[in-house]
């Protein structure tokens, strides 16, 4: 543990960027795409998708020409 400590000093963190308010999940696709992500994995459940709660989000990110796919077979509020 040690080690992670004094090897934590050197490494390159990244300060997590918060975005809160209305509208705020607009701001997302252009901050991907300017740290020159191309493609993203979404991954959440099917009642989600099926309420089309990702619907503006994915419209989003191919505005941004981003290339997003959408993994929905989580199970939600999971036991273990």
């Amino acid at each position: 543990m040690r080690r992670l400590r004094y090897v934590s000093v050197i490494l390159p963190w990244r300060q997590p960027i918060l975005l809160e308010g209305e509208n705020s999940l607009q701001q997302l696709p252009a901050r991907i795409k300017g740290m020159g992500i191309q493609s993203l994995l979404l991954i959440t459940d099917s009642g989600i998708v099926s309420l089309g709660l990702t619907d503006g989000f994915l419209n989003d990110l191919h505005r941004e020409g981003i290339t997003a796919v959408v993994y929905d077979k989580t199970v939600p509020n999971p036991t273990i």
